[in-house]
């Protein structure tokens, strides 16, 4: 993998923080082994745990901020035993919430690299004990989205009023507007959504609820 730096800017190590917990330990013990200060430190659930939200703390302040992005581009490689790759466009608040929607879910280390775009994950576990990537980068301003959905809307009521539209009333304005180029960022969206229910048809519910 290439990456900007050779030194990631975030890391989740459990075994590195064992061992310079230990250490510490050993400090203020010298009489304790390295096995047994180990031992102590590996069972310590809170110094992960906390470790674990500084380590998601320091890559949301590097990289994710709600207020300027909202929808992100994730390319993988060399995922599990397989060595697969792909591709998902997403919605993303956090560092957190791209744990939950991209990564597997297992023990891992997890290094965070800075690119020229955005940032790359390199994730290690026992599926993939040399490491998978995961390239992020934003690519859907916040402002823009919100741009497109008040337009969107603004057409909608424009054309229909205060009075919900048909199924087939509305699945034929969303393919005007949509020939219409009025809404790129919509349109982008709307393969997110793809799966459950398209983003123009969304915003239309969001309107009439």
């Amino acid at each position: 993998m290439t990456t900007k730096e050779t030194l990631p800017f975030a890391a989740y190590d459990e075994y590195e923080i064992c061992k310079i917990q230990a250490e510490i330990l050993r400090e203020c013990d010298p009489d304790m082994t390295e096995e047994q200060a180990f031992n102590i430190v590996s069972q310590d659930i809170d110094l992960f745990m906390m470790e674990w939200e500084y380590f998601k703390e320091v890559v949301d302040e590097m990289f994710f901020n709600a207020d300027d992005y909202r929808f992100y581009n994730v390319e993988a490689s060399n995922m599990g035993w397989r060595n697969l790759s792909g591709e998902m466009f997403v919605e993303l608040e956090d560092t957190g919430d791209f744990i939950r929607k991209c990564l597997p879910e297992t023990e891992m280390t997890i290094k965070v690299f800075r690119g020229s775009e955005g940032v790359t994950f390199v994730v290690y576990h026992h599926d993939s004990p040399t490491g998978e990537s995961y390239r992020v980068t934003p690519v859907v301003p916040v402002e823009d989205v919100e741009g497109a959905e008040k337009t969107f809307k603004d057409l909608v009521l424009q054309e229909f009023g205060n009075e919900e539209p048909s199924e087939e009333e509305r699945d034929k304005f969303i393919r005007k507007v949509s020939e219409k180029d009025l809404l790129e960022i919509g349109r982008e969206l709307e393969d997110y959504y793809m799966d459950e229910l398209t983003t123009l048809d969304y915003w239309i519910d969001e309107i009439y609820e």
